[in-house]
């Protein structure tokens, strides 16, 4: 195994990991200026497009789940390839954090979290202020 192969693959996967999480700040930062949109014009006397507001975060929070798996696969993938490069030998130890899994160990956790049940509660949120309320 060559450094400059594992250096390679933490750079890859640094940047993929870089990418996903300004993914997920933009899609958090569109989301909460269309829920605060939305609560504006409700308590505004004129109501403005509410179902226009709603529809447009449905669809940023359906989009978010979309794009942040994806990043999250090629931020696997690159793992995977790290994982298997440093399978043996002397630094075998140092990324073991890294499998799959949900531990809190290696952020897989956190990546079920931002990646899925935030925007699908936000989803939600969406739907019941929309459509049901």
């Amino acid at each position: 195994m060559s450094h400059e192969k594992i250096n390679i693959f933490l750079t890859a996967m640094s940047m993929e990991n870089s990418l996903l999480q300004s993914y997920r700040m933009l899609f958090l930062g569109l989301e909460a200026a269309l829920i605060a949109a939305r609560f504006a014009l409700i308590r505004s006397d004129e109501g403005g497009d509410i179902l226009g507001i709603g529809v447009a975060g449905l669809v940023v929070g359906i989009i978010w789940v979309i794009v942040c798996h994806a990043k999250g696969n090629d931020v696997n993938r690159w793992r995977k390839h790290l994982l298997d490069e440093t399978g043996e030998g002397d630094l075998k130890g140092y990324f073991s954090y890294m499998k799959s899994g949900l531990s809190l160990a290696g952020g897989i956790v956190a990546r079920y979290w931002f990646n899925w049940i935030m925007p699908i509660l936000i989803i939600a949120l969406w739907i019941w202020v929309t459509f049901i309320r």
